[in-house]
């Protein structure tokens, strides 16, 4: 299935050759081009598209002519990197009609593009965002409409899944079909319940819970009740009742190849437990990891029979092996979900002060979904093969990087080695100030540590 596109630009040399890229791919379908002044005036960026569409022969494709100025302050002076006309200033350029050209207003039929086609479109932005940013005062909701990312989270969840799902359902542009369960931090039965807790104080219990594998494959399940408490979600006194009887009555293996054959090569599966569950689809139908977009996975080897089976079906994993410094602020954070995600700290807390006391604190689960709701938090990466051991004596369940590529297999894993501090804990603050699909009314928390861009992005998204 094509994604379905619109590219804004302002044709210069560099839109051209990204057009002619979008063009040439058969997994794109371009529905639109909307045009903007920037690297040169309006009519000659409209009077470019066309040139660029001709050469490729694709003047099927409609073309809209959107802002002249920017919303505020002055037209700038053009550089003179694309030339007089905007794209190099061609001799003998082909002649295009310039009556090609829509006569309804680029913001217009953006608009128009993204409401008959809810939830499919994909904006690729590439010139100044006066026509996006003019669509946006017109109809608010129109990120919302655009497309999201479908994703499914397999969890164990204790206190770090929690935040991670606190995370995940912060995003607009993340659509979460459904969270699957598996025996882990906690036995299965609290798992469920702590997902349904997570789910009731972020008011999604619309989202569909499925119980999964309740032991690993083989041997015994170990847990972490040391660390999040008996109940995996740091014993809280008093916690909320949920209703368990919302647990779907599917597997959560079932459930897991029924989604990817609803949506094929749209499903971006996050997975922050044991794999048992993964495994186990896999081995019900190996083809479940091609229907799959990609997968994230938080980098661990407790469960290693099944993280074996998953990295020899070279399913596209992500491994994370991060460490993050800033935390005291977030977890004092005065929202329903902000005293929540502290009170669950109860057990684990000690532990955590003096991990980052010694520069060693883990939030595993949470940079895992930070990564899959904004790619460029990951700022260093890189592709190798990765396999587990599973016959040694002392090594047996240790994760093997081949570093030097001395196996000389083809890369299985794609590598997290750094990311982008100023950006954590803007995601991480945000997760605890969005409630359901509105703000909370409490924004005053202090903040002062993060960039001044995420800050005002945090404050421009709460207007």
């Amino acid at each position: 299935m094509k994604k379905k596109v619109i590219i804004d630009v302002d044709t210069g040399v560099d839109d051209a050759q990204a057009i002619m890229l979008a063009l040439s791919s058969d997994k794109l379908e371009v529905l639109a081009i909307t045009c903007v002044q920037g690297n040169t005036h309006i009519d000659n960026v409209c009077k470019n598209t066309l040139k660029t569409l001709k050469v490729c022969n694709r003047l099927d494709i409609p073309v809209y002519r959107g802002c002249t100025k920017p919303l505020t302050g002055v037209v700038p002076k053009m550089a003179p990197f694309h030339g007089e006309d905007g794209l190099g200033d061609a001799q003998n350029p082909p002649e295009v009609d310039i009556g090609l050209i829509q006569s309804e207003h680029a913001v217009l039929a953006l608009l128009r593009l993204v409401n008959e086609n809810p939830g499919e479109i994909t904006l690729i932005a590439l010139a100044p965002l006066t026509n996006v940013a003019m669509a946006i005062r017109l109809d608010s909701d129109l990120g919302s409409k655009l497309k999201e990312v479908k994703i499914i989270i397999d969890v164990d969840t204790g206190v770090d899944d929690a935040q991670a799902i606190m995370l995940a359902l912060t995003s607009k542009e993340v659509d979460v079909l459904a969270i699957t369960c598996v025996q882990g931090n906690a036995d299965v039965e609290n798992v469920c319940r702590n997902t349904l807790r997570v789910l009731k104080v972020c008011d999604r219990l619309d989202i569909p819970v499925y119980k999964g594998a309740s032991k690993p494959l083989i041997g015994f399940g170990l847990d972490a009740t040391h660390y999040h408490g008996k109940d995996g979600m740091g014993d809280v006194a008093n916690p909320e009742e949920v209703d368990m009887s919302l647990i779907q009555s599917e597997p959560a293996s079932l459930a897991l190849l029924r989604l990817s054959k609803e949506y094929p090569g749209e499903i971006t599966l996050v997975a922050l437990a044991p794999l048992t569950n993964i495994a186990l689809a896999i081995r019900l139908d190996p083809d479940f990891g091609t229907r799959l977009k990609e997968m994230f996975m938080m980098g661990g080897n407790i469960e290693v029979v099944s993280i074996y089976i998953l990295l020899e079906q070279h399913l596209a994993l992500l491994l994370i092996f991060i460490f993050s410094e800033w935390f005291q602020k977030w977890l004092n954070i005065n929202t329903d979900k902000g005293r929540f995600n502290k009170s669950i700290h109860k057990i684990c807390l000690p532990i955590l002060e003096k991990e980052i006391e010694e520069r060693s604190y883990i939030s595993c689960d949470l940079l895992t979904m930070a990564v899959c709701v904004d790619r460029t938090v990951a700022m260093e990466t890189v592709d190798k093969y990765v396999t587990v051991e599973l016959t040694g004596s002392i090594t047996r369940g240790e994760m093997i990087v081949d570093w030097r590529d001395r196996l000389q297999k083809n890369p299985n894993v794609c590598v997290v080695l750094s990311y982008d501090i100023n950006k954590v804990p803007v995601l991480f603050t945000q997760a605890l100030l969005y409630l359901g699909s509105k703000w909370t009314t409490d924004i005053s928390v202090e903040i002062k540590e993060l960039s001044c861009t995420y800050l005002a992005h945090i404050l421009y998204q709460k207007t």
